[in-house]
């Protein structure tokens, strides 16, 4: 999940990964930059931006991509704004993002 919102006015997120890597620290993820939806109520509502990124791969350390907004500005994604399945977020009040890999259902 690529994160979007924090509740956190730095827009940071606080993760665990234990149940992927073994580590109980907890790791920091970050908004996406640039992105004007932190301080928005309902950032879902504001969001009118393309994302482009690689396939997924095994390397849980490498993420790569790039998020257009309306004004063809490109901002640069990163491991540091995903959000793994298995993660558990820890002293972060709420986090939106949106799913950049899914399975189809059929």
């Amino acid at each position: 999940m690529l994160l979007l919102y924090s509740s956190d006015q730095r827009g940071v997120c606080y993760i665990e990964t234990a149940n992927l890597d073994g580590e109980t620290n907890l790791k920091q993820r970050q908004v996406v930059s640039d992105l004007p939806l932190q301080g928005v109520e309902s950032p879902l509502e504001s969001f009118h931006s393309r994302i482009e990124c690689e396939n997924p791969n095994n390397d849980l350390s490498r993420f790569r991509g790039y998020m257009e907004h309306p004004s063809g500005l490109r901002v640069g994604l990163h491991n540091n704004n995903l959000l793994l399945r298995s993660c558990t977020v820890r002293n972060t009040e709420t986090v939106v993002g949106i799913v950049v890999y899914a399975e189809p259902v059929m």
